[in-house]
């Protein structure tokens, strides 16, 4: 298995599908992370709890569910997937599909790759979740 690892300063622009051969695309030693809403748990946030009215779902598991520059994709199984540039996330897991809406962070993992001007969010980068503000971090899955 051969990975793509991007390194330095790179701008990339347009449209482009990229494959690794058998491995991962990279930046440096991170995992490009992918928009991954049927797949594994990315990462962990803070259990989100609301009042009763609300609904009841503490489970901290996010997902990537939109990236919001779509141009750049990597193939995985066989289906290109969004490369995620900033974007949404989803957190909880006792309602399917997840309970609480959240927002990438720019990375801090990457700042040399970019993709139409914004940083690509690799593996340990951050997000937020809305209703209570809480640190999310992609510790566990890239989607690829």
């Amino acid at each position: 298995m051969t990975d793509l690892t991007f390194k330095g300063k790179l701008k990339l622009f347009g449209v482009l599908k990229l494959a690794a051969d058998g491995g991962k695309v990279k930046v440096e030693a991170n995992d490009v992370l992918v928009v991954n809403p049927d797949g594994k748990v990315q990462g962990t946030g803070i259990p989100v709890i609301q009042p009763p009215t609300s609904p009841i779902d503490d489970v901290a598991d996010v997902k990537v569910i939109n990236s919001f520059n779509s141009t750049l994709t990597v193939k995985v199984n066989g289906e290109d997937k969004p490369v995620v540039a900033l974007g949404v996330c989803i957190q909880g897991g006792k309602i399917p599909g997840g309970t609480w809406p959240g927002m990438m962070l720019p990375s801090t993992q990457n700042t040399g790759v970019l993709i139409n001007g914004v940083a690509i969010n690799v593996q340990n980068d951050n997000a937020i979740t809305l209703p209570n503000g809480g640190n999310v971090v992609f510790d566990k899955e890239s989607g690829q």
